[in-house]
C-alpha cells in the first residue's frame, strides 16, 4: 500500500519550496485532481488503489484535457519497471528515499517553479 510517511515528506519538501499541494489517496483522485487543477507536476506510486500509478499515468497521457507535456513522475522503489513506466509515458522518477536536493533538480529540470 502506499507509503504516507514518504508522502508526507514529499509533501513538506514541497510546501517548504513554496509550492501547493494536493494528497490523495487513490488513483482515481488523482486522476480528477490532475483533470481539476492542471497541476504543474504530478507524483504517483505504482501501488495506488482504485486504478494503480501505470494506469493513471496512461489515462493522463490520452486524456485531450491533460498537457502531453504535463510531468508525471513516479515515487521508485526496487520493485519499480522501467519498461512499464516509457511504456506508460512516464516523464521520470523520484527515489521515494531521495535527498532534497534531488527533489529540486528534478523539479528545475521539468520547469516547474
Amino acid at each position: 500500500g502506499q507509503d504516507m510517511q514518504s508522502i508526507a515528506v514529499l509533501e513538506a519538501e514541497l510546501r517548504g519550496l513554496g509550492h501547493t499541494v494536493t494528497v490523495v489517496s487513490t488513483g482515481l483522485e488523482a486522476y480528477d485532481q490532475a483533470l481539476a487543477r492542471c497541476p504543474d507536476i504530478v507524483f504517483l506510486e505504482a501501488d495506488l488503489p482504485v486504478f494503480g500509478g501505470y494506469a493513471v499515468c496512461e489515462m493522463l497521457r490520452n486524456d485531450p484535457g491533460i498537457p502531453p507535456d504535463l510531468p508525471v513522475v513516479f515515487l521508485s522503489t526496487s520493485d519499480t519497471q522501467p519498461r512499464t513506466l516509457e511504456r506508460v509515458g512516464a516523464t521520470g522518477t523520484l527515489p521515494k528515499q531521495h535527498e532534497a536536493s534531488q527533489l529540486q533538480e528534478m523539479l528545475a529540470a521539468y520547469q516547474v517553479v
